[in-house]
């Protein structure tokens, strides 16, 4: 049992991105800023049901967004990755079977929807009043948006029944079963640094490179002398830099 393909929708730069995986190792590669951290990103936002925000939306689809006025305008602005998971005779099933909506044998893939849409009836409501087009609207719906929008897991058996009138067809899921049957684990090749992507939740590579070596080392008091020199330097910086740019604050203050 593998993920064959991940599809995904309306993300950041991923307007319509799909990925094909392999059975056992998988790589994806390429560029910066071509959309790799943008589909973990996504991925653990699902996973862990996390809020998603107006950054979120591809830059094509915001002016659209602040300018929402009919319920409906907003169908085509879901964010959305689709993942399929193929399984032969030989896996356990257990955890899958409750996706398995199809009873032909000949069929051995299950089709799972991810989604974050906008509650656009509760969102219209809140801004009733506020004239369309207006910088107070636009604000409101860019610092709030995040408080109208669900996510929703979904099972289905074709990809027809993503499609508007065949929505009835979708089979809504809770995402519990879904961490039962995927195990993701991310480890962020990057340095532990606060960012946008709330790095409180991360497992960050240098983090667990450091620990494992403190602890093979016993390493500890033989960086005392070290570190108690280091504070020393940062109180003499603080002193100096005190002394250089105070004239400049205090400039500032008047």
């Amino acid at each position: 049992m593998y993920i064959s393909k991940i599809e995904i929708k309306n993300f950041r730069i991923l307007l319509d991105t799909n990925l094909d995986l392999r059975r056992d190792t998988s790589l994806l590669i390429g560029r910066n800023n071509c959309g790799k951290t943008s589909f973990l990103v996504l991925f653990e936002n699902f996973y862990h049901a996390r809020s998603f925000d107006y950054n979120d939306f591809p830059v094509k689809f915001r002016e659209r967004l602040v300018a929402l006025e009919n319920l409906g305008d907003a169908n085509d602005l879901r964010i959305q990755m689709r993942i399929e998971i193929t399984y032969d005779e030989n896996d356990n099933l257990k955890t899958l079977s409750e996706f398995i909506l199809d009873l032909d044998p000949e069929k051995r893939t299950v089709k799972i929807l991810f989604e974050c849409a906008i509650e656009e009836k509760s969102l219209l409501k809140e801004i009733e009043g506020i004239a369309v087009g207006s910088e107070e609207r636009k604000k409101f719906i860019i610092k709030n948006i995040h408080k109208y929008m669900k996510r929703s897991v979904y099972a289905y058996a074709d990809d027809s029944d993503l499609l508007e009138e065949n929505r009835k067809n979708l089979i809504e899921k809770n995402v519990e079963s879904v961490r039962k049957l995927i195990n993701l684990q991310v480890v962020h090749a990057k340095r532990d640094i606060a960012s946008s992507e709330g790095s409180q939740h991360k497992r960050v590579l240098s983090a667990l490179a450091t620990n494992y070596f403190n602890k093979q080392n016993n390493v500890g008091s033989a960086f005392a002398e070290i570190n108690a020199k280091m504070a020393e330097m940062d109180g003499d910086l603080d002193l100096t830099y005190g002394t250089f740019f105070e004239p400049f604050l205090r400039l500032r203050t008047h």
